[in-house]
């Protein structure tokens, strides 16, 4: 039976095709670090950040244990509320995580995404992600060479590694290290990682966001705190570039990054946000509610391809070959 195709213009066309080919450029001059967000996770059944928080049998109702659920502030932002879990009782804090974002007992967990990722050259990959899937995939590839974990993260980032920056909740071998220390979700953890006298992740981002163009995939970017990072990042950049120009009288050149979202997202607001960024929005038209869509923008991405037509396979397609790869 034939394998089934898709025409790329079906899925992202216009400027958004436009942009998505310089991205194909850029990637294979070795200049593109991918950064994967939450979304990713959730072709594997992995709660997003807001599901895992305030939703049924989420971190509220297990860390609390269903009482006196109606005096807790709903409306807070999510990383108080985590605050607020963590206080009311760490173990349990600890055990919902390594539990929700852990392997499952499973010997590979990923989505054919998740493969699909490394079979782009990027200089690397970032994820804010706890769980196993990017991690389960490259090594299933055999092309994985190195993974780090908060604190512990080199800059420059190597190549071909995966970066945790927010931590892991799934072993590795290293079972020396207390996966709970590597975690920042709760505003404290936040604080410490991003505000503190070692801000050492937003060192590794404004050096990565100077020297690297950054696609972001599987993210809303619609958690305050965040945006305000990568916000305080782009003037920190801006400024020394100025600064350069002025003493040095060289022009540096600011990368512009890519964010992958599907049509109708995001707000007006945010788009706004984005722009300032530097961060350019690349639309595409979701296939169906099974990732389908996102799945061929990152084949497109991987065939090194940059021209106005090319067909693509299908979903089912991807799926086998994680099967095959697999086994």
């Amino acid at each position: 039976m034939p394998n089934s195709f898709i025409n790329i213009n079906d899925v992202v066309n216009g400027s958004d095709l436009d942009n998505l080919n310089t991205l194909v450029r850029i990637i294979q001059k070795g200049k593109c670090i991918a950064f994967v967000g939450a979304g990713l996770s959730k072709s594997e059944f992995y709660k997003d950040w807001e599901e895992a928080i305030k939703g049924k049998n989420g971190l509220i109702e297990y860390v609390f244990e269903n009482k006196n659920l109606d005096q807790i502030d709903r409306s807070k932002k999510l990383i108080d509320l985590v605050e607020d879990c963590k206080k009311h009782n760490f173990n349990r804090y600890r055990d919902y995580l390594l539990s929700e974002y852990g392997r499952r007992s499973a010997p590979y967990v990923y989505h054919p995404n998740h493969q699909q990722i490394w079979r782009i050259p990027f200089h690397c990959i970032f994820t804010t992600n706890f769980d196993p899937c990017l991690y389960d995939a490259g090594r299933s590839l055999n092309i994985l060479t190195r993974v780090f974990s908060y604190p512990y993260l080199p800059l420059p980032p190597r190549k071909l590694s995966l970066n945790h920056l927010h931590g892991l909740a799934f072993y590795t071998g290293d079972d020396d290290i207390e996966l709970i220390d590597t975690i920042i979700f709760a505003k404290s953890e936040y604080t410490n990682a991003y505000k503190g006298p070692n801000n050492f992740l937003k060192d590794l981002l404004l050096f990565s966001m100077t020297e690297f163009t950054i696609f972001f995939t599987g993210f809303s970017m619609k958690d305050p705190f965040i945006l305000d990072i990568f916000k305080d990042i782009h003037q920190n950049i801006k400024y020394r570039s100025e600064e350069v120009k002025l003493k040095l009288k060289k022009q540096i050149t600011i990368p512009t990054h890519y964010i992958l979202f599907p049509h109708g997202e995001p707000d007006q607001e945010l788009l706004n946000d984005l722009s300032l960024l530097n961060i350019s929005v690349i639309n595409y038209n979701p296939i169906n509610k099974d990732f389908v869509g996102q799945d061929y923008i990152l084949h497109y991405l991987s065939s090194g391809t940059s021209g106005s037509i090319t067909k693509m396979p299908s979903i089912k397609d991807s799926i086998s070959i994680g099967e095959q790869d697999e086994n």
